[in-house]
C-alpha cells in the first residue's frame, strides 16, 4: 500500500473539491492575524463605526473559513470510506480466496479490526491532515513574506526544526509499531485459543493454566502499547522543544526591526500570530510524516494478503471452463507438513470412478483431497485436473465440489446456503432434492425462505452439504465423511446416490461399515505415507 497505489485509488473528483476547500479552510491564520494586528490602529480617535467594521470583517471571514473547513472533513471522511470499503473488501477477497490458508484466517480479525484501525488514524486520515497543514502554512508563509521578507525567510529556515526528529527517529518507531501489532494479534489470538476450546478448558477444569496464559498475553500487549506511547511522546517532546525555537528566533529579529524603525510593532504582532500557522503546520507535518513512517510494516502486511488475491492473477480467468470427462492424475507429489505425507506418488483417478480413501488417522486422507481441490499445492510435483492445474480450477464449482466433515451453515436462508450465489436455480429444482433427502418433510414447503442458523441438527446440515454440491452439478465430488450424523437408512440413500453420480466421486471415510465396498470401483489405501490405488 504505497502512496502511488493510494493515489491511484483517491476519487480525483472528490480530492479536487477536498483541496478547494482545504486551500479556504488555510486562510485561518491570516484571519486572526489581520483581525488582532488590527488591535494596535485603535486609538483614542477610533469610533464605534470602527470598532462593527472590525467585527463584521472578523466575523464573516472566520465563518467562511469554519464552513469551508467544514466541507472539507465532510469530503475527507467520505474519501476515508471509500478507501476502507475498497482495502477491506479486496483483504478479505484474498484471505477468502483460493490462495488463502488457516494462517491468513486465523489473522483476518486481527487485521480487519486492529491494522485497519492504524490505517485508518495513521495513515489515511494523516495524508488528508498534511494536504490541510501544507496549504495552510503555505498561504501564511506568503502572508508572512508579505508583512516581512527578512522575518519571513527566518520563519522558512526555522520550520524545518521539527521535522528533523521524524528522520532521526522514523525507523525506530517503524519498529516498535510493528512489535506492537504482533503482540495485539497475539492477544486476540489467544482469546480466540481460549473461546473456542472452552468446552475442553471446562471437562480439565484447566482455568488456572489459560488465565496465566492470558495475563502473560495481557500484559505483553500492555507493555508494547506502552513502549510505543512513550517512543512517540519523547519524539514529540524534541519536536515541541525544536518548534519552540523557531518561533523565538525569528520573533526576536523582528522585535530587533522594531528598534530599528524599519516595522512596526503591529506588524510584529501580525507576524507573531501568522507564524503560528506555519511553524504548527511544521511541527504537525513533522509528527504526520512519523505517524505514516510507523504503519510500513502494517501496510507492507496488507499489501502481501491484495497481492495474494486470485483476480490479480490472469490464469485463474483463462482456465478453460468447458472441460468434458476430467481425470485426476498425481505426478510425482511430494507434500508434507512437519514429516512426510506423500513422497513421489504417482497415480491417475480416471473419470466417473467412485474412489473410497482409507487409512489410519493423520495418514494424509483429507490432505489428499485438498490436493485435488486446489486448497493444497504439492511442495513438488502437480496434480492435474485434465492436464489444468487443480489450484487454477479451484473456484469454479462446475469441476470440483466438495462436501466437508464439519459442515458450516452460513447465517443465510436455506435457498443461500443451497445455491452459494447461483441465480439460475428454479425453486422447484431445489424442492424436488430436498424432498428426496427428506429435508421437505422436515422443515416444511416454505423452509428455502428461512434462516435456520443454529437450528439444523448435525445429519440436516450434511444433507445441505450434499444437496448443495448436488446442485452445483461439479464433475468431481470430494466427500469427507458426509454420512456420519445420519442414520443408516439415509447412509444407504446417499451412498446410492454417489455411486449412481455420472461424475468422479472420491470419499474419504473414517468409519467403515460392512459392505461399503460395494458402493466404489476403486479403493486407495494411504498407510506410511504410501498411496496405494487398487480396483474393486
Amino acid at each position: 500500500m504505497t502512496f502511488k497505489e493510494f493515489w491511484n485509488t483517491v476519487p480525483k473528483g472528490k480530492f479536487f473539491v477536498l483541496t478547494i476547500f482545504t486551500i479556504l479552510a488555510g486562510f485561518d491564520g491570516v484571519v486572526m492575524s489581520q483581525v488582532i494586528s488590527s488591535v494596535t490602529k485603535f486609538n483614542v480617535n477610533s469610533t464605534i463605526q470602527d470598532i462593527l467594521k472590525l467585527f463584521i470583517y472578523g466575523l464573516s471571514s472566520y465563518l467562511v473559513v469554519q464552513i469551508a473547513n467544514t466541507v472539507a472533513l465532510f469530503i475527507n471522511n467520505n474519501i476515508i470510506k471509500y478507501l476502507n470499503k475498497i482495502y477491506k473488501n479486496k483483504v478479505i477477497e484474498s484471505i477468502y480466496s483460493i490462495n488463502g490458508n488457516s494462517n491468513d484466517v486465523k489473522d483476518s480479525i486481527s487485521t480487519l479490526t486492529v491494522d485497519f484501525k492504524i490505517i485508518e488514524e495513521q495513515y489515511f486520515s494523516v495524508i488528508f491532515k498534511l494536504l490541510y497543514f501544507a496549504l495552510m502554512g503555505l498561504i501564511s508563509l506568503l502572508y508572512l513574506v508579505y508583512l516581512s521578507p527578512v522575518v519571513s525567510i527566518l520563519f522558512i529556515l526555522c520550520s524545518f526544526f521539527p521535522v528533523v526528529p521524524s528522520i532521526i527517529f522514523g525507523k525506530k518507531l517503524a519498529k516498535v509499531t510493528e512489535k506492537y501489532t504482533e503482540k495485539n494479534s497475539r492477544f486476540i489470538d489467544n482469546l480466540k485459543d481460549m473461546t473456542q476450546g472452552f468446552p475442553d478448558i471446562l471437562s480439565y477444569n484447566a482455568f488456572i493454566l489459560f488465565n496465566s496464559r492470558n495475563r502473560h498475553f495481557t500484559n505483553e500487549m500492555e507493555d508494547s502499547a506502552e513502549n510505543l506511547k512513550n517512543k512517540h511522546a519523547f519524539v514529540n517532546f524534541i519536536s515541541a522543544l525544536l518548534s519552540w525555537l523557531g518561533y523565538l528566533i525569528p520573533i526576536s529579529v523582528a522585535l530587533y526591526l522594531v528598534i530599528e524603525g524599519r516595522i512596526d510593532a503591529g506588524t510584529v504582532i501580525a507576524l507573531f500570530l501568522a507564524s503560528d500557522r506555519v511553524i504548527s503546520p511544521l511541527r504537525n507535518v513533522s509528527e504526520y510524516l512519523r505517524l505514516i513512517k510507523s504503519t510500513d510494516s502494517v501496510r507492507e502486511k496488507i499489501n502481501k494478503i491484495i497481492v495474494n488475491n486470485p483476480k490479480n492473477d490472469e490464469a485463474y480467468y483463462n482456465v478453460d471452463r468447458n472441460i468434458d470427462k476430467p481425470s485426476i492424475v498425481f505426478n510425482n507429489v511430494v507434500f508434507r507438513f512437519d514429516h512426510a505425507i506423500f513422497v513421489n506418488e504417482n497415480f491417475k483417478i480416471p473419470y466417473g470412478s467412485k474412489v473410497l480413501v482409507k487409512g489410519p488417522s493423520g495418514s494424509g486422507k483429507s490432505t489428499l483431497l485438498n490436493l485435488i481441490q486446489g486448497s493444497l499445492v504439492p511442495q513438488k510435483g502437480e496434480v492435474l485436473i485434465d492436464n489444468i492445474k487443480s489450484n487454477k480450477v479451484l473456484a469454479n464449482p462446475s469441476f470440483i465440489t466438495r462436501i466437508c466433515q464439519n459442515v458450516h451453515y452460513f447465517d443465510m436462508t436455506l435457498r443461500d446456503n443451497i445455491t452459494m450465489g447461483v441465480s439460475n436455480i428454479s425453486d422447484e429444482q431445489l424442492s424436488l432434492v430436498l424432498e428426496k433427502f427428506g429435508l421437505l418433510h422436515e422443515l416444511g414447503t416454505n423452509c428455502l425462505d428461512r434462516n435456520y442458523k443454529d437450528q439444523l441438527s448435525g445429519g440436516q446440515k450434511q444433507r445441505v452439504a450434499i444437496i448443495r454440491a448436488i446442485i452445483h452439478k461439479g464433475k468431481i465430488l470430494l466427500i469427507d465423511e458426509a454420512t456420519s450424523s445420519v442414520d443408516r437408512e439415509m447412509s444407504s440413500k446417499i451412498r446410492t446416490f454417489f455411486s449412481e453420480f455420472e461424475g468422479t466421486v472420491v470419499e474419504v471415510a473414517h468409519n467403515y461399515t460392512e459392505g461399503i465396498d460395494d458402493y466404489y470401483t476403486h479403493v486407495i489405501e494411504i498407510k506410511d505415507g504410501v498411496v496405494r490405488l487398487s480396483v474393486v
